[in-house]
Formats: C-alpha cells, sequence, structure tokens
C-alpha cells in the first residue's frame, strides 16, 4: 500500500494480483506529491484476459503495468495535470472524458498525445 493509492485501484481488477511496474509507479507517487490534489485510479495494471474483457488496446502498457487510468475530482485542474504528468515522465497522455476528468497517462517513449 501506498500513501496516496490503494493496491485495489493500482491492481488488476480481475483479482490476479498483479501491480505497476516499479518506475511507472515511482513517476506516479512523485506526480501526485508534485500535483497536491485528490486524483482516482480507475485502472492500472491488466492482465491480458482482464485487458481483453475491457476493450484495451493489445498492446496496452496496462499489461506491463506502465499506464494509469486516473479520474480527478475536479476536471478544471486537467490541463494543471496533464503538464505535470508530462514532466514526471508520462509521454503517452489522452483525455479519456474530459466532462468527468478521467485521464490515461502511460510511460511510452514516443511523443504525447492527446484525444479530446
Amino acid at each position: 500500500m501506498y500513501k496516496n493509492f490503494s493496491n485495489k485501484e493500482l491492481s488488476c481488477s480481475c483479482g490476479c494480483g498483479l501491480m505497476p511496474s516499479r518506475v511507472p509507479m515511482a513517476r506516479l507517487i512523485m506526480l501526485r506529491e508534485r500535483f497536491g490534489k485528490p486524483m482516482v485510479i480507475t485502472s492500472g495494471a491488466r492482465c491480458e484476459k482482464h485487458n481483453n474483457k475491457v476493450g484495451g488496446a493489445k498492446s496496452s502498457y496496462h499489461l506491463a503495468g506502465a499506464a494509469f487510468d486516473v479520474r480527478l475530482p475536479n476536471k478544471n485542474d486537467l490541463p494543471e495535470f496533464i503538464s505535470l504528468a508530462y514532466k514526471n515522465g508520462f509521454r503517452g497522455i489522452g483525455v479519456i472524458n474530459q466532462d468527468k476528468g478521467v485521464i490515461h497517462i502511460d510511460c511510452r517513449d514516443k511523443p504525447i498525445w492527446i484525444k479530446y
């Protein structure tokens, strides 16, 4: 268990126990510290079976424990969060639902991507 996150929100939702990898988790912790506001992980690590069930991409970074879907209680915090996520090493960034403040972040090496 981490200071700002529970194992339940970080691990695969199917109950298999798969957890995020060390480097992405360290980046997430640093992001949360710098952001200084609540954020809820709606999807962390995913096993292949669960990823298929939720319609995730076959090459999803969730499978490697290197991606997180995050819900911000205040959707107006999205611009600040995106900036901080990029500064903390998350290069794959996609807004899943702007109205609900839900965003995807991952540790890909490619440039940032944003989908509205």
